[in-house]
């Protein structure tokens, strides 16, 4: 059953994607060891579509006569799988995106390509995980201390009456990256994070229910010198797909900005009011 569920690791093999030897597993695999609740074929299928996986790339594809039938199988990279293993947001994506991560570590260690074994690969891979878990504790520690910071820095933070020349709220400016670079919420607080981008100002909100609280913006200068900044080290690595190097996984953007559509006149032609003034 594809569903069931199995301790043991999916079997990393040499294969040929594309016409390059590559490290691959079986997407079948690690669906029954992620156990995926939806169907494999469906699961593979809306994985492919939503992170833009291309095909004799990131996978290659066999078919083979199972119970009297014909059955589609992947045979994906280990990027892939890293991948796949991640967007699930389970314990088991995690240890599956360690395994395959030391399996890379071990080959790439090697002066020919060589797959580690299952047992060696299980057992590094929980070492990782162990020391990822200590370095997770170690990084909750100092986040607790730059929120602090960050909340004096706030506390600090001159408060104006309206939005000064050249400042932009948070909201609105979200909005327009999401707009022009098609940067999404979540993804925009992940570059302002990298790039260790605070806000500059206070807004009051005077809106009734607001309760004497207020709105905090950026300089419109710094941001877009950012937002730049950080389009210029991404890679792009599909048609709609990029990655960063201090940003996990891939997510779609726009490298040049989106130019805003020209409003029409609501003016007549010379000759046509000529016409309407001779009428």
């Amino acid at each position: 059953m594809d569903n069931q569920d199995n301790s043991k690791f999916p079997a990393v093999t040499e294969g040929r994607i594309g016409g390059n030897l590559v490290q691959t597993v079986n997407a079948r695999d690690l669906h029954a060891f992620l156990v995926v609740k939806s169907e494999f074929r469906n699961w593979i299928k809306n994985r492919i579509d939503e992170f833009g996986f291309t095909e004799n790339v990131d996978y290659a594809t066999t078919v083979e006569i199972y119970r009297g039938g014909e059955r589609k199988n992947y045979f994906i990279t280990l990027d892939m799988g890293k991948e796949l293993g991640m967007v699930e947001r389970t314990p088991k994506g995690k240890e599956v995106r360690q395994y395959f991560i030391e399996c890379e570590r071990r080959a790439h260690s090697a002066s020919t390509l060589k797959i580690p074994t299952t047992a060696e690969a299980f057992a590094s891979a929980f070492q990782m995980i162990a020391e990822a878990q200590r370095v997770q504790v170690q990084q909750a520690a100092e986040i607790a201390a730059t929120n602090e910071r960050v909340d004096r820095m706030e506390q600090a933070l001159i408060i104006h009456d309206k939005v000064p020349p050249n400042g932009e709220l948070v909201t609105y400016m979200r909005l327009r990256l999401k707009k022009e670079f098609g940067l999404s919420p979540d993804l925009t607080n992940k570059v302002l994070d990298v790039f260790s981008v605070h806000p500059k100002f206070a807004v009051r909100n005077h809106h009734e229910r607001a309760d004497g609280g207020v709105n905090y913006g950026y300089w419109k200068r710094e941001i877009n010198a950012v937002v730049r900044r950080f389009i210029d080290e991404c890679k792009q690595v599909t048609a709609a797909m990029c990655e960063h190097p201090f940003i996990e996984g891939r997510f779609r953007m726009v490298k040049e900005p989106v130019a805003p559509k020209p409003r029409r006149s609501n003016a007549r032609p010379a000759a046509d009011a000529n016409r309407g003034e001779g009428a």
